[in-house]
């Protein structure tokens, strides 16, 4: 209100008053709003010189920058320079404050009100533009205006708006890829912009496409980011080199990478909201099974990202899920994904289908068939339609281990063969980008593929023992002793298997551990180690149950059912009623017993009878004693 009279240069209550009768507008302290927001577009959609005067009159009274250039706007008819100048600053200092949504707004005023003389600002206002409202989660319609603008630009000008086009992801990978070729004839003579083209050409080839030209065009990027010694380009182009050699396994350069994040801290990024190489340091170290430092590094990112009001920060989160599903932290990785996908939701099919990549892994370790194969389809279809390949691969290896979970030989092999396909096509050579080679291994031993498992065994081990992955050397050694195993040698096979556990135990990954204690504990069994096995067995349970991972527990339930030495009956339980049974006898709760093995509370209760029952037993006392009696 003190606004409005300053305007008006008298006390504008009365004047409000009828308004204010009609229930048209409302006062509340100093401030004025429509009752309705029909009424405002009503008002507002009735342009006349006393309504661009009042405007004018309140962008001389109003302090905030933003809302002053705002009144401007509306009570100037456009084009005029001045104000597509003041609009074009207001949407840069919008968006670094993270108010993408004004951002957007103000930069397509700015492009409204830049005249025709000046269209040699046209490209750059449109890029800024559509920068903000893909940013913003408004991709369509930043896709028209990026495309009116490759329509209208030329040369250099052109060649930067199909650098938006593909870091924006603006266009499916073959128009991104035809758009930068066309910008490496348009960039000619302008090294740096050239070195921009290059690297992002790389990019957009890398892994998926063709990592051999994804190698050449990098190379060209680095040699031309040198010569201009562009810090913001540096980061970009050294960040793809070392995303490039690390797929292809040849490990890690923790010098280019230490180069790079300097530069990175020092605010130089040419492209890009998130930092690229702290969020490619991020997978790295998730491949590389470094769980901490990858999740200090993907929270810092999600917290800026959060700030800004980014929707590619969405890409953060499902990195984040991905490292807590890997930590056994599973309701906490499911969380983070369904927000990413919530933040993406009907905005961009190509950030959607990532979102579902650590949902199918965690209900695929949940055992939760269902989701599992419901969330993997989806994901599929989207991968497909935007032609991931590497997404597709992820998702092929959680449903793979799904299908052995639930001992479908046939079909875990359909999807993790399909999933060893892509990463050969890909030539993909890190083995932590691969994690699913042992479930490939236990799956071809199962079905009596013996030699197919030693081969997959051998190339993944090599890897493993080359670039020293810790986690892919436990998978490795859980490979041999299940083959070995399989070749009745189970006392070499124990031997190798005890390495697998101790190698498992210091990743810091528990379902990896679960999965070797299982292993150990089984080929001890049929090594007649009773006392051993029992031991193992309970401790692959103990964490099992603690996941949540009710397929794998029932596994195990069955192998420790198969040791001899045993009280001869338990009732007849079966073996999801057996671990209903062992919780409830260690003071967990129908609600606590219902959330470890991921069931309703309602399937607890029915359960408890039924052991009751069998076991003869009227209390959770005298269950616990009538366990410890068998055991």
């Amino acid at each position: 209100m003190p606004i409005l009279c300053a305007a008006l240069g008298e006390d504008a209550t009365p004047l409000l008053e009828p308004a204010i009768e009609a229930h048209v507008v409302d006062v509340q302290g100093h401030a004025v709003n429509f009752v309705h927001p029909l009424f405002a577009a009503a008002v507002y959609s009735l342009s006349s010189p006393r309504q661009r005067s009042l405007h004018a009159r309140l962008a001389e009274v109003v302090a905030d920058d933003e809302e002053r250039v705002r009144h401007l706007a509306l009570a100037i008819e456009p084009p005029d320079a001045a104000v597509a100048t003041a609009l074009d600053d207001a949407a840069q200092t919008a968006a670094a404050r993270g108010a993408l949504d004004s951002a957007a707004a103000l930069a397509e005023q700015a492009i409204r009100f830049t005249p025709d003389d000046e269209r040699s600002t046209f490209p750059q206002r449109q890029l800024a533009a559509a920068e903000f409202l893909a940013r913003a989660g408004s991709r369509q319609r930043a896709r028209e205006v990026i495309n009116t603008a490759w329509t209208a630009a030329t040369g250099p000008d052109r060649a930067r708006v199909a650098l938006g086009l593909a870091w924006w992801g603006l266009a499916d990978s073959p128009t991104r890829i035809a758009a930068l070729e066309e910008a490496v004839l348009d960039a000619q003579g302008d090294a740096r912009l050239l070195a921009q083209v290059h690297a992002l050409l790389g990019c957009v080839l890398h892994p998926e496409i063709d990592i051999a030209a994804a190698e050449h065009h990098a190379a060209l990027a680095l040699e031309l980011a040198e010569r201009v010694g562009d810090p913001a380009i540096l980061v970009l182009v050294l960040s793809l080199a070392e995303h490039i050699d690390f797929y292809a396994g040849r490990g890690v350069d923790l010098g280019r990478i230490e180069r790079a994040l300097e530069l990175e801290a020092l605010g130089a990024n040419a492209w890009g909201e998130i930092g690229p190489t702290r969020f490619f340091r991020g997978h790295q170290l998730l491949a590389t099974g470094e769980l901490d430092a990858s999740r200090s590094t993907f929270e810092a990112l999600a917290a800026e990202g959060e700030h800004r009001g980014d929707s590619g920060y969405a890409d953060v989160l499902v990195g984040l899920a991905v490292v807590e599903a890997h930590a056994g932290n599973l309701t906490r990785a499911q969380q983070l994904a369904d927000d990413a996908r919530e933040i993406v939701r009907d905005v961009d099919d190509a950030m959607e289908a990532w979102c579902h990549w650590p949902l199918a892994l965690v209900a695929a370790m949940r055992g939760d068939a269902e989701r599992a194969r419901a969330v993997g389809t989806r994901a599929l279809e989207l991968a497909d339609r935007t032609g991931s390949q590497l997404l597709q691969a992820h998702v092929s290896s959680a449903l793979g281990l799904l299908e052995l979970s639930l001992e479908n030989t046939k079909a875990a092999c359909s999807h993790l063969y399909e999933a060893a396909r892509l990463v050969a096509k890909m030539r993909l050579r890190e083995p932590g980008l691969v994690p699913f080679v042992p479930d490939l291994v236990e799956t071809l031993v199962a079905i009596g593929e013996v030699e197919a498992a030693e081969a997959a065994t051998a190339e993944f081990e090599e890897q493993a023992r080359r670039l020293a992955r810790e986690v892919a050397l436990a998978g490795a050694a859980r490979c041999r002793g299940l083959i070995l195993a399989s070749r009745g040698d189970l006392e070499a096979a124990v031997d190798v298997l005890e390495a697998a556990r101790r190698l498992a135990a210091g990743v810091g990954q528990p379902f990896e551990l679960a999965r070797a204690l299982l292993a150990l504990g089984t080929v001890q069994r049929r090594a007649r180690q009773k006392r051993a096995a029992r031991e193992t067995l309970n401790r692959a349970l103990s964490i099992l149950d603690q996941l949540g991972a009710k397929l794998w527990a029932e596994k195990t339930w069955a192998e420790l059912g198969r040791i001899g030495g045993r009280a001869p009956s338990t009732g007849g339980l079966t073996p999801t009623e057996r671990r209903i049974a062992d919780l409830v006898a260690e003071g967990k709760t129908n609600k606590e017993v219902a959330s470890v093995l991921v069931v309703a509370d309602r399937t607890v209760e029915s359960a408890l009878t039924q052991i009751y029952r069998k076991l003869d037993v009227r209390s959770r006392t005298e269950l616990a004693h009538k366990l410890s009696g068998q055991i």
